[in-house]
């Protein structure tokens, strides 16, 4: 065998190599562009998700003072007609 001929056999061989190098590039790219996509939806999804917590957090504050108001409420009249009431709390 000669030197061009051992030449062009390892040349072959460097393109069979490359040419699978770029195939599992290709199909990693695809992969991650996939993710991509998925972290985008998941992303959206947790803004609305945060968005939900935030009203769900000002509505029980809302709740927390007008229990707290009712309980106050309810403490005074109690004692204004000398009805003892449980204490809860």
């Amino acid at each position: 065998m000669s030197n061009e001929e051992k030449i062009l056999e390892l040349l072959a061989a460097m393109d069979a190599r490359q040419t699978r190098t770029e195939e599992l590039l290709a199909a990693m790219d695809a992969r991650i562009s996939a993710m991509d996509a998925r972290i985008s939806t998941m992303d959206a999804r947790m803004s609305t998700m945060e968005t939900k917590l935030d009203d769900l957090t000002e509505a029980h504050e809302e709740t927390r003072e007008g229990v707290n108001t009712l309980l106050s409420w309810a403490e005074k009249a109690s004692n204004a007609l000398s009805l003892p009431l449980p204490k809860i709390g």
